[in-house]
């Protein structure tokens, strides 16, 4: 069968079948809470006790168990160059461009990479201001830019 479980495809291209679902090869799946599966070649199920990191639990979220984060933070840049970051302040107040927020590199894998940065520029009259914000999510880059 195919990654989807219709079609007939090479044995090592198949995904797997567990507990009556049917799973895509290399998906990681949680089939009894805290156990952990993934398809490997040939229709292999390899499972061991699911560990969560630091700020996840093991819950489900859309339909999905699996470890998820515990709460949220917001990044809020408003004002005259002060900013207010997953609780902690800061002042961006020269012409460079700053990051405000971004994946650990600590991460391993588990959160979609993000980048957000801002860019401040200088008028005439000496005051600098934002002039750019940009937001690179898993290599698709996109900016707001004055203007």
């Amino acid at each position: 069968m195919d990654s989807f479980g219709d079609a007939c495809v090479p044995v090592a291209q198949c995904g797997c079948s567990y507990g009556g679902h049917y799973y895509r090869k290399r998906e990681t799946f949680y089939p009894q809470g805290l156990k952990q599966c993934t398809c490997g070649k040939n229709g292999a199920v390899s499972c061991q006790k699911a560990k969560c990191g630091a700020g996840e639990a093991c819950k489900v979220v859309n339909g999905v168990l699996g470890c998820h984060p515990i709460g949220q933070a917001t990044c809020l840049a408003s004002g005259d160059l002060h900013y207010m970051s997953f609780g902690r302040r800061f002042d961006f107040q020269g012409t460079c461009v700053y990051t405000l927020a971004k994946v650990c590199e600590d991460d391993k894998g588990r959160l979609t990479g993000f980048t957000v940065t801002q860019g401040n520029e200088k008028y005439g009259n000496g005051k600098v201001a934002v002039n750019m914000i940009a937001v690179s999510v898993t290599a698709m880059p996109s900016a707001l830019c004055r203007g």
